[in-house]
């Protein structure tokens, strides 16, 4: 479900989506439940 929301989340952003992508890559494997929170 994260994944699907934080797809929805890069659409609406765009470009700024390959700022957030390799962060994301970092947050997954380290904490997937704050990957909501941290697009928040």
């Amino acid at each position: 479900d994260v994944i699907d929301d934080y797809k929805e989340r890069v659409k609406r952003r765009g470009p700024v989506y390959k700022e957030i992508d390799p962060e994301c890559l970092k947050w997954n494997p380290f904490q997937p439940p704050k990957t909501p929170a941290v697009s928040n």
